[in-house]
């Protein structure tokens, strides 16, 4: 009698551990999938870097029509800049992104980049449809807080993807600056048809500290309507940076961005500039048309033909004062992550004493 109580004992136990068991199982199985889904909705923490190294050689140039001597030309090495960038969606819909821009500068005020600094880019956070595929539908929003990227330049460069060889026009003359400090508001209409950002920053760009109570208003229209392959981009661009109560600086013009497939990229920009002191206007212009042909569908080498032309006049009013910078090359992109291109520059001013420059250039970007 006692081995068979033992035994019904020992049976009852096993019967109910199995289904204990298997409980315990499928809880363990649950859990690891909501950690997956958690780990899912919230990616990590992404450090991301980007190089631009480049060669230099001047061919000619001449200043106040007196050539440099040819032993007095540029001939070197150097890397322009290199950004370490940090981005974490810490929640849904919001993001936090951090950029440092380390390049080559005039600290000592001699008037020459003969030393490297670091300088802050970006520092904002965003919440709404901060993702791609957030800004699709009907109606989204994104509002940005912090230091940001001004919205033309940002749009050149990443539909250019050129910024490594040549910046968008208004960003090399120092006319705009690419990022400032404010606040920001994007909205996104019928699957981004549709899109308007405005701003309110700063005005002193990234790097300085604001040095006056007066802000910049920065907006953009956009329409983006596709055909197939073809995506077109009909932009309106406008930019006050007001400094004093008579003293202001003013950026407006249209824009257009024209793509098919991988085959090409064209843009071209006008922007009417007013820049008034003392409540005195000074008008100017600045043209500029960028052009890519990729050769990849038609020889299978990742190359692109590009280029870039800018014509630019500080003054309307004034005789022998435009400026004009061509550049352009073969374009080699062996990697997603990586390019390299092979390019021939010339800069001229129009004076009465020609200002002239001729380079070659073999430029680089790396992304890691």
């Amino acid at each position: 009698m006692k081995k068979l109580i033992l035994s019904l004992t020992a049976l009852a136990f096993l019967v109910w551990g199995i289904p204990a068991q298997e409980n315990a199982k499928t809880e363990t199985v649950q859990e690891v999938q909501q950690e997956k889904a958690v780990k899912k909705e919230t990616p990590q923490a992404k450090f991301k870097a980007r190089i631009y190294a480049q060669y230099e050689g001047q061919l000619k140039k001449t200043t106040n029509g007196v050539d440099t001597a040819k032993g007095k030309l540029k001939n070197e090495f150097s890397i322009e800049r290199v950004y370490l960038r940090y981005t974490n969606y810490i929640a849904p819909h919001w993001k936090i992104h951090a950029t440092t821009d380390i390049g080559r500068a005039d600290l000592d005020a001699n008037g020459s980049k003969d030393k490297y600094a670091v300088f802050l880019k970006y520092a904002y956070a965003q919440y709404g449809a901060v993702k791609k595929e957030e800004q699709k539908g009907t109606f989204a929003y994104r509002i940005s807080m912090g230091m940001f990227a001004t919205y033309w330049i940002d749009l050149s460069d990443n539909f250019r993807k050129y910024r490594f060889v040549s910046k968008t026009d208004i960003d090399d003359l120092k006319i705009e600056t690419s990022s400032d400090l404010g606040l920001g508001l994007s909205l996104f209409f019928v699957d981004k048809l549709i899109t308007l950002d405005t701003a309110i920053q700063n005005g002193e760009g990234y790097g300085k500290p604001e040095s006056n109570n007066y802000k910049a208003s920065r907006s953009m229209l956009g329409i983006h309507p596709k055909f197939g392959d073809w995506k077109l981009s009909i932009l309106g661009y406008v930019s006050l940076n007001q400094t004093e109560v008579k003293d202001s600086h003013l950026v407006a013009g249209p824009a257009l961005q024209l793509a098919y497939a991988k085959l090409l990229r064209l843009q071209a920009s006008y922007m009417l500039l007013d820049d008034k002191v003392a409540g005195t206007s000074t008008k100017g212009n600045v043209l500029s048309v960028f052009l890519s042909i990729g050769l990849a569908d038609l020889i299978g080498a990742p190359l692109e033909i590009a280029g870039q032309m800018d014509l630019y006049d500080p003054d309307t009013s004034a005789q022998n004062d435009k400026q004009t910078k061509i550049i352009g090359g073969l374009v080699y992109r062996p990697l997603k992550l990586v390019a390299f291109s092979v390019d021939f520059m010339q800069k001229s001013t129009d004076t009465t004493q020609k200002t002239e420059e001729q380079a070659v250039f073999v430029h680089s970007e790396f992304n890691f």
